[in-house]
């Protein structure tokens, strides 16, 4: 700017002299207007807090309308069009109807010291596209992101309904920031500057607010749809049609719908507000039709408008197979207007000729007109945006949904006095029948003798296949015991004891016990099989067959959870296994722990009395659940020390009164018996849990555990 002032003032040979003051004179004048102007039409920063959570900036940023659209960020960004941008006085920004391309720049200062996260927020789902352009390290804007409703939903940066940008500021840093926007609609949004934290508790509330309206919604629909089904009144189906289309509305303009159920296909985004609207509108005339009896109630050509109107609605269903959104979009709202208008009419004209199904209908659709009106206003930008025009529709549909449920009621509380009137008719039919039915009596006695014998006879077949079953089921349980541990691994420094108890006589719950060749490593091994009886027992017995191999992988107990794992595939039906497998290594008191969704080893310290728990990664054994990589994790006992392996069925023991035992109760149980030998150890926690549940003999679930003792 020096060299420029100076050139200026030196061009055409002028030397500062007296005798060319005047020409001095008049190019300071003339340089002074230039730095004037300049700083008019300078755009001053948003200044950045970090204090300041919310901040909405619609007001402080500068448009420019592109009519042509073929405006690049060059061009936008240099100097030459910087004057043209026009400062924003709209909040929020409020372009109306229209398909013109609208570059926003926003320039944001730290003033700070420190660091700055901001999140901008473009609070608008419908929107064509949407460019963002950010300065590089060289100081030239670059596009950043480009998305919208003409780009599948995934290629969003941030997964919002909105649009999202993250903004990282250096100490005392400007940025400059472009939006480049185009839309086939209305383009009304408001820009928003948002702490982190705070944009996501927002985030929270408005998910949560959302949330109840849905849930309001599917419970109207599927609460008149079964009164369809029950009642078989059309008025039902096409008011269920009327409250899919609202809320499919709903989901389109709030973003929802484009995130997460049609978020690979931009058309149906683009396209759906004007499906959505046919299908509500053309339901909504059909339904006033039905429920008014408009045939009967108001004249002829007021119903005949009325038809017309619904077949242009339904028209429009499939008008964006054949017309582009820029077009439909627009013509869906102008019909918007007149589909509600003619039904009001028709409504007030029943309520006037004291049509008693029109009080409520009128009151429940005063409440959408309003909504709905606000929102079709807003659009048009005939409107500023405001609490009604923003969420007036949720509240509004809400409403009338609620109230026409009361007007559906009283229909059928209708159509339950004619059903009773019928009631009553039939009852004096069937009391002319009662003569005919006493002499009937005396047969029909008869044939209940031979029915209740037929019944005995069955009920004795039923007892004996029962007792056969029971022996089954102990021959079964024989079976199932001789797979358990006969004879327990010896170590001259160990002690082992364990407990399996099944619920009925076989059960899912299976303890196993090895020794390599060399006597130098132990194995110990403890499942659950989901359920219980039989099914349970014979997918524990395909896990005993599953350990065939087991002392040749003693050294990786998770790998040799996963090579079960890969043998049990294909025959477990559904069944879920959880286990924990340990390999315990006498000399030196090493141990190794892999889990496949079990309860956590317990390890109680005999120096302290404390306890430990172990749980390594790894789920359960399932054949729909995907290949997990199991841990196995390293521990050392030390002398006394005591390890307890257990299935659920204990911690999970329930008494008469359906309490729980409780995992801390449990802990307690094992800690206080912790000086116990195994032997005893086991009796004790068992006997203990059995008086809680006042089962002896049977129980809520299979139990079983194991204890090791190193003695050093």
């Amino acid at each position: 700017m020096k060299r420029l002032f100076y050139s200026f003032l030196k061009k055409g040979g002028v030397k500062y002299s007296y005798k060319h003051t005047p020409m001095y004179l008049f190019r300071v004048f003339v340089l002074i207007l230039c730095f004037s102007a300049s700083s008019l039409f300078s755009e001053e920063a948003i200044p950045l807090s970090s204090q300041v959570e919310r901040k909405r900036i619609s007001t402080e940023v500068y448009f420019l309308e592109d009519s042509n659209k073929g405006l690049g960020i060059e061009k936008a960004s240099s100097v030459e069009y910087s004057g043209k941008f026009k400062k924003s006085d709209m909040d929020p920004l409020n372009f109306g109807q229209t398909n013109f391309d609208y570059w926003i720049k926003i320039t944001l200062k730290n003033p700070e010291k420190t660091q700055i996260r901001k999140i901008l927020e473009l609070d608008y789902t419908n929107i064509d596209r949407v460019d963002f352009f950010a300065e590089n390290s060289s100081g030239k804007q670059e596009l950043v992101n480009s998305s919208g409703m003409a780009f599948p939903y995934p290629v969003r940066k941030v997964n919002h309904r909105n649009f999202i940008y993250t903004l990282d500021f250096q100490p005392e840093q400007t940025r400059t920031f472009y939006l480049k926007l185009n839309t086939s609609g209305g383009l009304v949004f408001p820009l928003i500057l948002w702490n982190p934290e705070t944009f996501y508790h927002h985030n929270a509330d408005i998910h949560l607010g959302l949330g109840l309206y849905y849930g309001i919604m599917c419970v109207m629909i599927l609460y008149h749809l079964l009164i369809f089904l029950s009642t078989r009144d059309i008025s039902y189906l096409f008011f269920v049609t009327n409250i899919f289309g609202f809320f499919g509305i709903q989901l389109v303009l709030t973003g929802h719908g484009f995130q997460y159920l049609w978020s690979e296909y931009p058309d149906l985004q683009r396209n759906l507000y004007v499906v959505f609207t046919g299908i509500c509108m053309s339901s909504l005339v059909l339904f006033a039709q039905k429920f008014l009896n408009t045939e009967e109630n108001i004249n002829r050509n007021l119903n005949y408008s009325l038809n017309f109107t619904w077949a242009l609605h339904a028209l429009l269903i499939f008008s964006p197979l054949f017309l582009p959104p820029e077009f439909t979009v627009k013509v869906s709202l102008a019909l918007s207007i007149l589909a509600p208008s003619l039904v009001l009419i028709a409504a007030s004209i029943c309520f006037f000729k004291n049509y008693r199904p029109a009080r409520y209908f009128l009151l429940a659709f005063s409440f959408l007109c309003i909504s709905g009106m606000f929102v079709v206003l807003k659009f048009a930008n005939l409107v500023g945006v405001s609490n009604w025009a923003d969420d007036g529709l949720y509240i509004g549909s809400s409403m009338s949904a609620l109230i026409f449920s009361f007007a559906l009621a009283d229909k059928i509380n209708i159509l339950k006095k004619e059903k009773e009137d019928a009631q009553r008719k039939i009852f004096e039919a069937q009391k002319e029948n009662l003569e005919m039915q006493k002499t009937l009596n005396d047969s029909l006695e008869f044939l209940v003798i031979e029915r209740t014998k037929t019944i005995e006879e069955q009920k004795l077949d039923i007892e004996a296949k029962a007792k056969l079953i029971e022996k089954d089921l102990a021959i079964a349980g024989k079976i199932q015991f001789s797979l358990l541990p006969s004879v327990l691994p010896k170590a001259h420094n160990v002690r082992i004891a364990y407990r399996c108890i099944p619920m009925l006589h076989v059960g899912g719950d299976f303890v196993d016990l090895i020794s390599d060749r060399t006597g130098r490593a132990l194995g110990i091994f403890i499942c659950d099989v989901t359920g219980h009886g039989t099914g349970a027992a014979m997918v524990a017995a395909m896990v005993k067959m599953a350990l065939a191999d087991w002392s040749d992988y003693l050294s990786d107990p998770g790998y040799m959870l996963a090579k079960m794992r890969a043998q049990l595939m294909g025959k477990l039906n559904g069944n879920f296994v959880t286990a924990t497998m340990i390999t315990f290594y006498p000399e030196s008191g090493r141990i190794l722990i892999a889990n496949a969704g079990h309860p956590e080893a317990i390890l109680i310290r005999k120096s302290n009395g404390k306890h430990e728990t172990y749980r390594p990664s790894g789920i359960a054994i399932n054949e729909f659940l995907s290949t997990p990589n199991y841990q196995t994790l390293k521990t050392e006992l030390t002398k006394g020390d005591k390890l307890i392996l257990y299935t659920d069925g204990l911690p999970e023991a329930r008494s008469k009164d359906g309490d729980f035992y409780g995992d801390d109760r449990f802990l307690d149980l094992l800690k206080n018996f912790s000086e116990l030998e195994p032997e005893l150890f086991c009796n004790s926690v068992i006997g203990k849990i059995q008086h809680f549940t006042e089962e002896e003999q049977s129980s809520h679930d299979d139990m079983a555990m194991v204890v090791l003792e190193y003695l050093g």
